[in-house]
């Protein structure tokens, strides 16, 4: 069971939640949402994703105009950092997370059934408008694409 955590950053959104994340003594990090009279919402936690050497550490908290939360963490894998970034939505849903792999790839993934995401790649830089629709079929296994 965890015992203590510290938090790494915090955000008030327009109706006065306020989320925090931060590390714990459990191999990972935890994003907490609390209500403007401070009851728990919710709460998510992040443990070792399988590139990470040692638990994530939560670096940074934003939200958009739509309640969502983006948390981004990172991990030091022995060399060089790793990191990680997930999406929830404003109830605590992991909507999108995106990370590094053991082959150095980037994983992109989200619930299943969702269909309203369209993968993208630009090869010319962010600064290009070259953006192309991935081709590739996801891989769907019930519950993650």
């Amino acid at each position: 069971m965890c015992g203590y955590g510290h938090g790494f950053a915090v955000a008030v959104d327009g109706s006065g939640n306020v989320f925090v994340a931060g590390g714990t003594d459990c191999s990972g990090f935890a994003t907490v949402a609390y209500s403007n009279a401070g009851v728990p919402l919710w709460t998510n936690h992040c443990g070792e994703v399988g590139f990470f050497d040692q638990a994530p550490t939560a670096k940074g908290l934003t939200l958009d105009g739509s309640g969502n939360v983006f948390v981004t963490g990172e991990s030091w894998n022995g060399s060089t950092f790793d990191y990680v970034t997930i999406k929830y939505s404003s109830a605590g849903v992991p909507l999108l997370t995106i990370a590094r792999t053991t082959t150095n790839t980037v994983a992109v993934s989200w619930p299943s059934p969702a269909s309203d995401f369209t993968l993208q790649q630009n090869t010319n830089g962010l600064a290009s408008v070259n953006w192309s629709n991935v081709v590739t079929t996801p891989v769907d296994n019930g519950t993650t694409k």
